[in-house]
C-alpha cells in the first residue's frame, strides 16, 4: 500500500478557517470592534494597505484579509 494523505480538501478547510478567526481576532483587538461590520471605510482602508503592502504574509493570512475586506465592501456598497 502506497502512502496517502486523505481529506486534504477537509484539511485546506480548517486551516482557511482557523486563518480567518486569527486574523479576525487582531482585527477585533486592534480596533476595538466585536465584528467587522464595525468596521468604519478608514480602518478598512488601513487593513487593505496592511494586505498589498510590499511585505511578505502568509497565503492564509491573505485569504483571510481578502475575505474580510471583500466581504466588508460588499455589504457598504462599493462593490
Amino acid at each position: 500500500m502506497a502512502f496517502e494523505v486523505h481529506k486534504m480538501g477537509k484539511l485546506r478547510d480548517q486551516l482557511e478557517e482557523r486563518a480567518y478567526e486569527w486574523v479576525l481576532y487582531e482585527i477585533q483587538q486592534t480596533y476595538g470592534v466585536e465584528s467587522t461590520e464595525e468596521l468604519t471605510k478608514e480602518q478598512i482602508d488601513e487593513i487593505q494597505e496592511f494586505r498589498d503592502a510590499d511585505g511578505w504574509i502568509e497565503d492564509y493570512v491573505q485569504m483571510a484579509l481578502t475575505t474580510i475586506v471583500d466581504g466588508w465592501m460588499e455589504e457598504n456598497g462599493y462593490y
